[in-house]
């Protein structure tokens, strides 16, 4: 199928379902007529050849009505082919008036072509045009036969004219009907394109300023803090732009505030607030009126609709009503528009959870086969060899088993203190610890286990406190072999110092290596994830070892601080609570 026509001719009404309805009246009314004059003519006239004449001349008119009907032409008729039409039809009215000699009763039928007529056409010439031509036509064809005189000629003419009056009232009604009708059909039509929520709130706002026949009209989303101003339509482009995305906070009691409160009294609907001054916005523009209503979602105040006008009079019984009718369609549209979004976020974190997922798992398939095959070759060689190796090399076995074997532990207890953080079962065993030996023991094994000196900053003053001194091991060691990881080679210092504050002990780890960007520091702590996976791989990882980091600190009560410059190094901080020093 081709596009619809957007030739204003090609409909009467802009409501195609109605338009067609009323296509369809034209037959009717031609059919109607047809029978009244053929029936009058038959048992009305006198003498009967003059009836037959009538009669004859309303089965020519059925003719051509049928004609004019099967070919299609009254659906693809324009308006000025419809009113040729009407005005024939008239013509033949009159013509059966004259044969007849009967004006009052036939010309009962001139009461359908001159309604419909003012009904179909907007047009003073369409809608007033015809019943004119109607009483000229009966004036001059009658005159001769003393039917009608001047004065019956003119009552007539009145009366024609009062009969299209009453038309137009009618089509006024059926065209505000169907204009309301098609804007609130516009708005759910919205949500059906899958418009954003800023385009349905200004398709909202643009709406409601039509229906109501005010000024302007906006859109404000309810959020914590107050009412985000999302749409506006009746100003410039450059003023709403402007004022769209500004916060109007709440507990000013303003036009907002008491729509927002009204619409909590009810499931549904919501009172319509009128004020003559407001801090909205659009007041430095010179409006002086202003109306707001509720949108709802489930019952639920996602919105404040508001329309404002410069004149002082407020909104009607019916302009409420439809004010109300709006802000419910657009309720509609925006809370399916919200939840649709909502459910296209929750899918994409799903799908990359799942390939973080496996990622990790092809991650830990490489990390612990390493470790594993390096194991069973040295395990090999010395079952198969070992009474042939030279100490040295019995020594570089050994070695690497106690590394690898160390390597694995590590894994296999990240993961499992991974589980337990997420099930909520991790536990602290506390006991004191004197961190200047303490530290200093570690950072000789982690130098030992990296193969690259590290620099340890001590304070001068003992330091003992209450700490689980395996989880704050794992903590540190985390942190040194990343800065180690990512520094710029075996040569680049990583230093660890500690500090003392009256109720804490930090401990930061300084690299002076490639840095992380401002938008990446949250993202690092996330499980799973790692920024530089070709450093990780060769280097080894899970994408876990921050993740526990943040766990331990916060379960001691404290907390991890990061400050980085891309390309100049980093710093990591943990503050640990004092406790029983």
């Amino acid at each position: 199928m081709g596009p619809e026509t957007t030739d204003p001719e090609a409909g009467f009404f802009a409501d195609r379902h109605i338009d067609a309805r009323m296509r369809a009246l034209v037959p009717i009314f031609a059919r109607l007529g047809v029978v009244v004059v053929a029936v009058g003519g038959l048992l009305g006239v006198h003498p009967l050849w003059r009836g037959l004449s009538v009669a004859g001349d309303a089965l020519l008119a059925l003719v051509f009505t049928e004609l004019a009907v099967r070919t299609g032409f009254v659906e693809r008729a324009r308006h000025a082919h419809v009113f040729s039409l009407l005005m024939l039809y008239s013509s033949q009215i009159t013509l059966a008036e004259i044969i007849s000699r009967n004006i009052t009763a036939f010309g009962l039928v001139h009461v359908l072509p001159i309604i419909f007529a003012a009904v179909f056409f907007t047009r003073a010439a369409g809608r007033y045009a015809l019943p004119v031509y109607v009483a000229v036509i009966e004036y001059v064809a009658g005159r001769p036969d003393h039917l009608i005189d001047a004065g019956t000629a003119c009552v007539r003419l009145a009366a024609l004219l009062l009969l299209a009056h009453f038309g137009v009232q009618l089509a006024q009604v059926l065209r505000e009907a169907m204009t309301a009708h098609r804007s609130l059909h516009s708005v759910l039509e919205g949500a059906i394109l899958e418009l954003s929520p800023d385009e349905l709130a200004l398709r909202g706002a643009e709406v409601a300023r039509a229906t109501v026949g005010w000024d302007g009209a906006g859109v404000n989303m309810v959020e914590p803090d107050g009412y985000r101003v999302t749409a506006i339509a009746g100003l410039p482009a450059a003023q709403a732009a402007s004022y769209v995305g500004s916060l109007i906070p709440k507990g000013r009691g303003d036009l907002l505030d008491r729509v927002a409160s009204s619409g909590k009294n009810g499931e549904t609907g919501g009172e319509v607030i009128e004020v003559t001054a407001s801090d909205y916005p659009a007041s430095r523009n010179g409006f002086t009126r202003y109306s707001g209503v509720p949108i709802r979602y489930h019952g639920e105040i996602i919105a404040v609709l508001v329309v404002f006008r410069r004149k002082p009079q407020g909104l009607d019984l019916q302009s409420s009503d439809r004010l109300r009718d709006v802000a419910e369609q657009l309720g509609l549209a925006l809370g399916s528009s919200r939840a649709a979004l909502q459910e296209q976020q929750v899918s994409r974190q799903l799908r990359e959870l799942n390939q973080r997922k496996d990622e990790f798992l092809a991650t830990i398939s490489h990390e612990l086969r390493t470790p594993a095959t390096t194991i069973e070759l040295a395990a090999r060689t010395l079952m198969r060899a070992g009474d042939r190796l030279s100490l040295d090399e019995s020594l570089q076995v050994r070695q690497a088993l106690v590394s690898r074997s160390r390597q694995m532990r590590d894994l296999i207890e990240s993961l499992l203190e991974l589980a337990l953080s997420e099930s909520g079962e991790s536990r602290l065993n506390l006991d004191l610890v004197d961190w200047t030996s303490t530290l200093t023991r570690w950072i000789a094994d982690f130098e030992d286990r990296l193969g690259r000196p590290l620099t340890l900053e001590l304070p001068d003053e003992a330091l003992v406190s209450e700490a689980d001194a395996a989880k704050i091991e794992r903590v540190l060691f985390n942190l040194v072999s990343n800065a180690a990881k990512f520094s710029m080679g075996d040569e680049s210092p990583v230093t660890v110092r500690v500090s003392t504050a009256p109720t804490e002990i930090v401990i930061s780890v300084i690299d002076h290596g490639m840095g992380i960007l401002p938008g990446d520091i949250e993202k690092i702590f996330d499980p799973f994830l790692q920024l530089d996976g070709g450093s990780t791989r060769e280097q080894g990882g899970l994408g876990i070892g921050l993740t526990l980091v943040r766990h331990f600190v916060r379960l001691h009560g404290g907390r991890v601080d990061v400050s980085s410059v891309a390309g100049e190094g980093s710093t990591f901080r943990i503050a640990i609570p004092r406790r029983g020093d």
